[in-house]
């Protein structure tokens, strides 16, 4: 049985996920939260060996979820050897307003699929940017997978390194509701 990953590491790693998602707000200027995102260590809920992902249970109602995958150099990325995954949910309540808020220009809320690209791009683009604080701490050759999206779940799952049993859960609240959730689960970088 594999060691189980401090829960300060992931705490660490969400509250980089936390500050670039809420860099993102602020540089357009177009949301303002009225309370700071909450910070949860959750249990992986694993099913036929993948990450189960499903938006109604993040929202109690209907939402949009993206996710990538990140591997330690290239390789590992051909093998489908992952150590870590971002999924991003966003409420359909506020889809369009929250993907504006991200920097992204006004569409049409009611074309799933341009809702599902703008919701993969989101979580590319998060990717992206912490990736390079954590080649910045060191941790180079980190890569990841084109993100995969949908409406409600992602029904095959998401895989994640088989060492980890945790997430963080990264809550956006909105007035009345959350508005993003952001999990981020990743096995100690050495």
């Amino acid at each position: 049985m594999a060691a189980k990953i401090p829960s300060e590491y992931l705490e660490g790693l969400a509250v980089s996920v936390k500050n670039i998602l809420q860099q993102f707000f602020q540089k357009t200027g177009r949301l303002t939260l009225p309370q700071e995102p909450a910070l949860q260590l959750k249990d992986i809920v694993e099913y036929d060996r993948r990450m189960r992902v499903n938006a109604l249970e993040k929202f109690n109602g209907p939402g949009y979820v993206a996710a990538i995958n990140f591997y330690k150099n290239q390789k590992d990325k051909d093998v489908n050897h992952s150590c870590g995954a971002l999924i991003i949910y966003i409420n359909e309540k506020s889809v369009g307003k929250t993907l504006e808020a991200t920097g992204f220009e006004k569409f049409n809320e009611d074309d799933s699929e341009v809702v599902i690209d703008r919701c993969c791009q989101l979580c590319e683009k998060t990717g992206a940017e912490f990736v390079k604080q954590l080649a910045a701490k060191g941790y180079q050759g980190l890569v990841t997978s084109e993100a995969i999206g949908n409406r409600n779940t992602i029904p095959q799952g998401v895989d994640f390194s088989y060492d980890q049993y945790d997430k963080y859960e990264v809550s956006f609240p909105g007035k009345d509701f959350k508005i993003l959730i952001a999990d981020i689960t990743m096995a100690v970088l050495k």
